[in-house]
């Protein structure tokens, strides 16, 4: 089962993918012509590669069971309860 984690920026719960930064097509293109920079942007790419939220790409998450993860889903679940209840008070 994977670990579910929680974007700080969209809200959205579910899993995480990895992102590697730069272009393969300018890694490999070092690599054929100038093989110390390929060796050098290579290296950057694997350095600087992260996790990522699915939907938006931020890197800012949490884990939904730690204490902030908790809070910004009891945050969105009000919200979400709050946009359902029908209007009290119609208009007359």
């Amino acid at each position: 089962m994977a670990a579910h984690f929680v974007c700080t920026q969209c809200y959205h719960v579910g899993g995480r993918r990895s992102h590697t930064p730069g272009s393969f097509g300018i890694e490999l293109i070092l690599w054929f012509f100038f093989i110390v920079p390929g060796m050098i942007y290579s290296v950057w790419r694997m350095a600087s590669k992260k996790m990522v939220c699915t939907q938006c790409g931020c890197d800012q998450l949490v884990p939904i069971n730690s204490a902030r993860g908790q809070e910004i889903v009891m945050m969105v679940q009000s919200k979400q309860s709050a946009q359902k209840e029908p209007n009290q008070y119609p208009h007359e």
